[in-house]
């Protein structure tokens, strides 16, 4: 009986304990990341994998209307964002949630958010993994899928149709990449696959402006387009696809978890954040806008979207660019999230 008081003593005491900030100059990681490399790391581990890969997926679900789910889930985005800036006004070495949670709702209750913390950076790891070895697998016309299938196969609605070895490859390689340079050295390799992000997005703009066709937002109803119109799917549609959407602005809180190592965190995250929302935000709608312009809602290549449409639209040269563009890009989030830090 005391025995089973000691315990629960124990757990109710574990329960309420909270995190001893360090006092000055006890910093146990040194401070390297500046502003532009802190905005970088918001932007680098949240656009890819959504903006890319599930817009196909996306617009045939949702249609035009698909901007104004990308414009209601980024205000949620902001929203999160000023609390994580309140986190670190109120916590300078770090303001990741789990910190923030140990430190002022106690260990046991932190642990239970940790391990949903765990599973978001594993989601958007495997995402991203996942994504790059699609868009590798497309290059070299499925060689690798073919392959794969004629040794293995799975058949539960759980799993993939086949593992993923490219993937597992790149996962490896990415946290051997974390754990050879420091931060900075890291942060230089995601600031370089940012620019080819923002060079990309860019130029498929560009490119796709002079078929740009408005009528693609007023086809009349169907069995394969719904209503039709801006709204094929009812206003129901655009609330229902935040909850997919949401996946396209994962890890916009690694800024937060790098408080440690950020210079002045006080000042630099909460306004390194907001720019890096709103930046995501207007990617996301530009390409959001482009894409459902350019190429009728119901009539989408979800495996393929972004080089499928280039190919469509007869720019051939545009589809190899894409395909060997895109892979870059998502590896930054993917080194991002295999850094993680809670």
């Amino acid at each position: 009986m005391e025995q089973q008081e000691s315990i629960l003593q124990s757990f109710m005491k574990n329960s309420f304990d909270r995190r001893v900030l360090p006092g000055v100059g006890e910093e146990l990681l040194a401070k390297e990341l500046n502003m532009f490399d802190v905005t970088f790391l918001g932007v680098g581990a949240t656009v890819g994998v959504g903006s890319f890969l599930f817009v196909g997926t996306y617009s045939a679900t949702i249609g035009p209307a698909f901007i104004l789910t990308n414009i209601f889930t980024a205000g949620l985005i902001l929203m999160s964002a000023l609390c994580y800036a309140d986190f670190i006004k109120r916590d300078n070495t770090c303001g990741g949630a789990y910190s923030a949670a140990y430190q002022h709702i106690g260990e046991v209750r932190a642990a239970f958010l940790g391990c949903f913390l765990s599973m978001e950076h594993i989601l958007g790891s495997a995402l991203a993994a996942r994504g790059i070895s699609k868009l590798i697998d497309e290059l070299f016309s499925n060689w690798f899928s073919r392959h794969i299938k004629g040794y293995m196969t799975f058949t539960s609605p759980f799993f993939y149709l086949y593992p993923d070895v490219v993937g597992c490859i790149i996962s490896l390689c990415a946290l051997g990449l974390v754990s050879l340079f420091n931060v900075k050295k890291v942060s230089t390799i995601n600031n370089c696959c940012c620019m080819t992000n923002l060079g990309l997005y860019i130029l498929i703009t560009l490119v796709s402006g002079s078929n740009l066709n408005f009528d693609n937002w007023n086809l009349p109803p169907s069995e394969e387009c719904g209503q039709g119109g801006f709204l094929p799917y009812g206003l129901g549609s655009v609330f229902r696809g935040m909850s997919k959407v949401y996946i396209s602005y994962l890890g916009f809180d690694g800024i937060a978890n790098a408080g440690s190592e950020i210079r002045d965190p006080q000042r630099t995250i909460p306004l390194s954040m907001v720019v890096a929302v709103i930046i995501v935000t207007v990617l996301f709608t530009l390409n959001s806008f482009t894409y459902t312009l350019v190429w009728s809602y119901c009539d989408q290549d979800i495996d393929d979207p972004i080089p499928q449409i280039m190919q469509n639209i007869g720019l051939d040269i545009m589809k190899w660019i894409t395909s060997v563009g895109l892979p870059i890009t998502m590896l930054g989030k993917l080194v991002l999230f295999s850094m993680a830090d809670f």
